[in-house]
């Protein structure tokens, strides 16, 4: 139950989905009005289960914020995909689709298609601003990067990338609809909250499964650095990460199967052509692999042993 950091603020219930058995899978949004008009920003987390330093930034941003700061308002939806989120799994148990990939949804088609549905009609409608908190999946990890969508928002004054750049971080990928980006960028919340006309953006904040504190700070001084922004909130704007920009993204792969040995960190900088990692074969043998591009670390899977095709790591370049 909220504690007395949560008077006054509005707790608010919309519709997911129904299970098999006739039970309602419901959201829990918080609603929270200031005293002086201004405008609505939607703050979530959760649209896969076991991506964990999200759903502590909306809880906890919650927790310390006033009403009385507030000019405008805010949904904070800390759990988008709440069956998952309670199997701790990336996709909805439901049907094993992915919300992701697939707003704007439709209340005629399977249970996730339904949950987005709701997702775009109850909260992405009414904002002009939509921060969506990812983090690495279980066994891998992200330095502090957002996913940035193209579109001018019509919505709002400020572009998708103004606003991430205040939100901060090491890298800001300023996607293109033509790239490959290793997953599609093209029906996830961020990009349609884009396409119906919100500045939005995708950030990214360490390891799944876990609750990293460094992390949950990240995100609570990015969204009060965005809210000051546009306006929500006053006061200044505290600039943290890199604030790298680019437009591209490798992928490297394990081009056979056995040990991992890794010769960087989520974070570093490498060189083209740089010796980043060794696979060794369990019966003898051994893979050496080379960064293709120079740029960043941005993601890196955390699993010792691997098999042939897996992504091992993603690299941010220009």
């Amino acid at each position: 139950m909220p504690g007395t950091n949560f008077v006054g603020k509005k707790l608010s219930v919309i519709p997911g989905f129904r299970l098999m058995d006739g039970n309602l899978i419901e959201l829990k949004v918080w609603e929270i009005t200031g005293k002086e008009a201004g405008p609505t920003a939607l703050i979530a987390a959760g649209t896969h289960g076991n991506e964990l330093n999200g759903v502590e930034v909306c809880r906890k941003f919650v927790e310390e914020i006033e009403r009385e700061e507030i000019h405008g308002t805010l949904l904070v939806a800390p759990v988008l995909n709440p069956l998952a989120f309670q199997m701790r799994a990336r996709l909805n148990p439901a049907d094993g689709r992915d919300p992701s990939q697939l707003y704007p949804g439709t209340l005629s088609g399977t249970a996730t298609e339904q949950l987005v549905h709701n997702i775009s009609e109850y909260l992405v409608s009414r904002a002009q601003l939509v921060i969506d908190l990812h983090s690495g999946g279980i066994g891998s990890k992200n330095i502090p990067h957002i996913y940035v969508p193209s579109k001018k928002p019509t919505r709002c004054e400020f572009s998708c990338l103004n606003l991430a750049e205040a939100f901060g971080g090491d890298l800001f990928i300023d996607t293109r609809p033509e790239i490959d980006y290793h997953f599609s960028l093209t029906r996830t919340l961020a990009t349609y909250s884009n396409e119906q006309g919100a500045a939005s953006f995708a950030p990214e904040l360490g390891e799944g499964g876990i609750v990293e504190g460094d992390m949950i700070r990240f995100g609570i001084r990015g969204i009060t650095n965005v809210l000051t922004k546009i306006g929500i909130l006053r006061g200044t704007i505290v600039p943290q990460g890199r604030r790298l920009i680019t437009h591209r993204s490798a992928a490297v792969q394990a081009p056979v199967g056995g040990f991992l040995r890794r010769h960087y960190q989520v974070g570093n900088e490498v060189a083209k052509g740089q010796h980043i990692a060794t696979i060794y074969g369990i019966f003898g043998g051994k893979e050496e692999l080379y960064s293709p591009v120079a740029g960043i670390v941005q993601w890196t899977s955390l699993f010792g042993n691997v098999t042939p095709g897996e992504q091992i790591l993603w690299i941010g370049y220009s």
